[in-house]
């Protein structure tokens, strides 16, 4: 058995769970693609496997690809699926985001329970290394998983070195992407231009085999730390209020935080509301922002933090551009689901339901200016619940008693707890 197989082997002795079903490998047909085709089909497993190969014909050799992979199958009696789309973007980012959807529709279509591809540790140290440039935290650092979620990537832990040794040992048969000599993509200018003269430092301190060897423990340790880090968020989280709305966190509660939790607990809250996380410089402006009390900013146009009432709120726009609670009135009956509201009315009380309108007054002053008063935070107060006469007075608000007005519920995690009024 070739040294090669004979890794792949027992780097797959922990996932055997994934062999039991379906796997769908994906197959560019370059040199690291195509060792693990070559790698999967020589120890027996190719029978639970299918390819997918995808393009966005923006290529000259696209076509060729593709015909490529597809006599390789044949050759080897794969099933293959081929998917092509031209996408309206061709930045990185793009391109990569097209591929994943075609890749996860096809697993989910061809009952995979995994997709696999051939990313290596020359992968990881090139995503490390951008990552870095960026400000990534430590989870960042950490790099490519090897498995997360449907994702797994059987050759993180094999160097570039060992899969060309096995491709010309075993005389494997594979195409160049021409675009692999492009400067214009990030990861090809890593490749070209830093990791070169990186390597050439590494053998003068054991070589270059013996410097990929280490960072496999490095980004091991690191994905250790990462995993201690995410315990401690989930920790930072537990004391964060979250829902459709907004997140929200005490202030007092903030500021008993280190900075390096505050970091920790930006980060998780980026991530928890699946807004890109921004460059360390970035993070340190809005920490810095926060503790100086500026009341409202936004990060990126994409998340809005504000300070009001002693509450931190963070909203993402369409946390801010959602609809209000809906109510509902049956006969003197009144719920809203969102807000868990359940109340009743007296014969004697004529109002419809609804939140805050701009020009509102109760009596003869703002509602707007009447709930600051009464400590209730801005985010908080368009969901705050109303009675209303049909002229458009306000004539009650959760804080506020009124007879006739009985309210049962409210189930919403306000800042302020409304009482629960004259359950007589």
């Amino acid at each position: 058995m070739h040294p090669f197989e004979k890794k792949l082997s027992e780097q797959l002795v922990a996932y055997r769970r994934l062999m039991a079903h379906p796997v769908l490998l994906a197959v560019s047909g370059g040199a690291d693609s195509m060792a693990l085709l070559h790698g999967v089909d020589r120890m027996g497993l190719s029978r639970g496997v299918r390819v997918a190969h995808y393009q966005h014909g923006l290529r000259v050799n696209a076509e060729r690809d593709a015909l490529f992979v597809l006599q390789e199958c044949r050759k080897r009696s794969v099933p293959i699926v081929v998917g092509y789309h031209k996408p309206v973007k061709s930045s990185e980012v793009a391109l990569r985001e097209a591929r994943h959807s075609f890749l996860e529709a096809e697993q989910r279509r061809l009952g995979c329970k995994s997709i696999w591809s051939a990313h290596h540790l020359q992968d990881q140290l090139e995503t490390f290394l951008m990552r870095l440039v960026r400000g990534s935290g430590i989870s960042g650092l950490a790099g490519i998983p090897i498995e997360r979620g449907v994702w797994f990537r059987p050759l993180l832990n094999f160097s570039k070195a060992e899969i060309l040794t096995y491709v010309r040992d075993e005389g494997i048969s594979y195409v160049e992407d021409e675009t692999n000599a492009s400067l214009r993509y990030t990861r090809n200018l890593v490749r070209h231009t830093v990791l070169p003269p990186l390597e050439a430092v590494a053998t003068l301190h054991g070589g270059v085999d013996a410097f990929y060897a280490r960072l496999e423990g490095m980004f091991a340790e690191l994905r250790s730390t990462a995993f201690e880090q995410r315990v401690e968020s989930s920790e930072l989280l537990s004391r964060v209020t979250e829902t459709e709305y907004f997140c929200r966190l005490p202030l007092e509660r903030w500021s008993e935080l280190d900075v390096g939790s505050k970091t920790l607990l930006v980060r998780a809250l980026f991530e928890r509301l699946l807004v890109e996380v921004p460059s360390r410089k970035r993070l340190e402006a809005l920490l810095s922002a926060i503790d100086s009390q500026t009341s409202s900013f936004d990060v990126e146009g994409e998340l809005r933090v504000l300070r009001s009432a002693g509450h931190l709120y963070f909203q993402t726009r369409e946390q801010r551009l959602r609809p209000g609670p809906k109510f509902f009135k049956n006969k003197l009956r009144i719920e809203s689901p969102e807000l868990e509201l359940e109340m009743d009315l007296d014969e004697t009380v004529s109002a419809i339901p609804r939140t805050a309108l701009p020009g509102d007054r109760i009596g003869g002053t703002k509602l707007k200016k009447h709930l600051h008063a009464l400590g209730l935070p801005r985010p908080e107060r368009r969901l705050w619940p109303l009675l209303v006469q049909p002229e458009g007075a306000v004539i009650w608000h959760a804080l506020r008693s009124r007879p006739g007005v009985h309210l049962r519920r409210l189930g919403f995690p306000f800042a302020i707890t409304a009482p629960q009024q004259d359950k007589a």
